[in-house]
């Protein structure tokens, strides 16, 4: 029996198997070694991709402080929307140097009086607005 075996384990064709054995081994090795090395290079990408998400995130969450605040709001319904609070007077106050209402913004709140400037493009005589815009 030893010599069987003896004779076995030094034959040219167990050899050749054992080497083609010993390839397929090594090449499975290194086919896991790759894709090890591609997820581990995946894993850094997403845990950057991570990082800037979660700053893109944070700024998102501020803004949405920021949007939702109530002084924010009031003030954006007071300019856009020409809206007062309870108690608020609307005064229309004529542009700087002229002594005429004008301008077409719809409204600027000054918050501090608790009142609301609101300007509107006033009509006037054909005459004075050329008389205004070839001499002034």
């Amino acid at each position: 029996m030893d010599d069987f075996k003896d004779k076995i384990l030094t034959s040219k064709l167990f050899l050749f198997f054992l080497l083609i054995l010993l390839i397929y081994m090594g090449i499975a090795c290194v086919r896991v070694t790759y894709k090890k090395y591609q997820m581990v290079e995946q894993n850094k990408q997403l845990r950057a991709q991570m990082v800037v998400l979660r700053d893109e995130n944070s700024k998102l969450n501020a803004l949405k402080e920021f949007f939702g605040n109530k002084n924010f709001l009031e003030r954006e319904a007071k300019q856009r929307l020409n809206m007062k609070n309870e108690g608020e007077n609307v005064v229309i106050l004529p542009e700087a140097g002229t002594g005429k209402v004008g301008g077409n913004e719809a409204a600027s709140a000054s918050e501090g009086e608790g009142t609301t400037t609101v300007s509107q493009n006033a009509p006037g005589p054909f005459w004075e607005k050329w008389w205004d815009y070839l001499f002034k």
